[in-house]
């Protein structure tokens, strides 16, 4: 995937699922269950907001934390990397929820148990609106686990796409040819009104490849972009686009990333991974071409309107893309069942 924040109060955890409950046969009265149950997320949102990993891991299932432990980092790579677990996950985005939730503002609305299975509905109020999460946990020797997380879908940004203004800013990056950037900065243009500029080429430069790699780095490559394309009144993103491969030095176990958003108003993408000629394939533009319009068309939902990733696999925001596959799983709409919506789903 590309670096990206968490979405919803638990989207670290979005679309992961796990398995394995324990009947007992003696328990607490349902409204006691109902209890238990707000007690635990409510015990592991806060161990989540403090980055206390080793805390709100207890409150998981053994598989719900195994893959907690590998969940978001395959978006970078096309394997997830040794030595992670739920803890460090845990500690490493919780910067991230603050952000997303500078006044701590959630809330348990619903509670549903039966038997050794409960399912809570809960809310929080996000930088980017309301959003919903849905936790599924189970009884295992008589205490409540969460098995699962699933985020529902946000509600749009107050201000949604007719009332923005500015455009975004597209930029041939290296060798990448600018046809390819035309045709999707007109296919963005006509599906979601949003004006894209094709801006002045630039190089990547020397100093943004790894030697021992032969990759640049994507994270130098952003720092170029934005010193070439600073933020100003009306440009309200800036996308780079460059036909060389790339791979995120912070975590050089990734063998490498499709793109990465920094500082909400920049971000690289890189199309080395999305033709098939690269891989001694035949030559296939119009594959490219949809490729690149359906990345490009995602970080315009991103940056520009503000979207959080989907659930859906079919959406161009879904929340993970980890190989060319994925990408064209995906369509170039936000949200699949109304192609012309400018929102999630």
């Amino acid at each position: 995937m590309e670096l990206r924040r968490w979405v919803g109060v638990l989207a670290v955890l979005v679309g992961l699922s796990g398995c394995g409950t324990q009947s007992v046969s003696n328990h607490a009265p349902a409204r006691d269950d109902e209890v238990a149950v707000k007690e635990v997320l409510a015990q592991n949102f806060d161990a989540l907001y403090d980055g206390d990993g080793d805390r709100a891991c207890s409150y998981y299932t053994s598989s719900y934390r195994r893959a907690i432990a590998n969940h978001g980092r395959e978006d970078r790579g096309e394997a997830p990397p040794g030595g992670s677990s739920c803890e460090q996950r845990i500690r490493e985005n919780a910067p991230l929820l603050k952000r997303l939730l500078p006044g701590r503002e959630w809330k348990v609305i619903r509670i549903t148990v039966r038997g050794d299975s409960a399912t809570a509905v809960s809310q929080s109020d996000t930088t980017r609106g309301k959003t919903q999460s849905i936790e599924m946990l189970v009884r295992q020797d008589g205490e409540w686990k969460i098995d699962r997380s699933e985020t529902t879908r946000a509600e749009p940004p107050p201000a949604a796409a007719t009332s923005r203004r500015g455009h975004v800013g597209l930029v041939p990056l290296d060798q990448v040819s600018q046809r390819l950037l035309l045709a999707a900065s007109r296919s963005v243009k006509r599906r979601y009104g949003v004006e894209v500029r094709l801006l002045p080429r630039i190089d990547s430069g020397a100093r943004t490849v790894a030697p021992k790699r032969g990759q640049l780095s994507a994270e130098k490559l952003v720092r170029r972009l934005t010193s070439a394309y600073p933020k100003r009144p009306g440009r309200r993103a800036v996308i780079g686009v460059t036909n060389l491969d790339i791979f995120m030095s912070q975590v050089p176990e990734w063998a490498f990333t499709f793109g990465t958003i920094y500082d909400e108003g920049h971000a690289v993408l890189s199309t080395a991974r999305m033709d098939p000629i690269n891989f001694g394939k035949p030559a296939d533009a119009p594959l490219v071409q949809e490729r690149v319009t359906k990345m490009v068309t995602r970080y315009v939902g991103e940056l520009y309107f503000r979207l959080p990733r989907s659930d859906n696999p079919r959406s161009a925001l879904r929340s993970l893309i980890r190989s060319d596959t994925d990408i064209d799983a995906a369509t170039d709409a936000f949200c699949p069942a109304r192609p012309a919506a400018i929102e999630s789903c």
